[in-house]
């Protein structure tokens, strides 16, 4: 259910929404927290995480090509800053938690 929200882009004004999740993964993907948070849903989780992070940051190259500065591209490039430095600490949580998922962090 969290992966569908984080990779569904269909609702455009969730950036919040889809921020606390990411952050939600990093943090409670733990056995400990939560006995059925499995090798297998962690790495359905860093891939998940993966693909948003490099979805992410196609939309700011693209982005960044316009010429004309605006106050909503400004807001825009802040939040993905946000975003992306909540992915790259989820997944290293997550790279932490489960030592196969490490070498693909690197």
């Amino acid at each position: 259910m969290i992966i569908r929200a984080i990779t569904d882009i269909s609702h455009p004004n969730r950036e919040e929404l889809i921020l606390n999740l990411i952050w939600a993964v990093g943090e409670y993907a733990s056995s400990s927290i939560t006995p059925e948070c499995n090798p297998e849903v962690l790495v359905e989780y860093h891939e998940s995480l993966e693909t948003f992070a490099y979805e992410r940051m196609a939309f700011v190259q693209s982005s960044s090509i316009s010429t004309t500065p605006s106050a909503a591209l400004e807001g825009e490039k802040l939040y993905t800053t946000r975003v992306m430095l909540v992915v790259v600490s989820a997944l290293a949580k997550l790279a932490a938690r489960w030592q196969d998922l490490a070498s693909r962090l690197v």
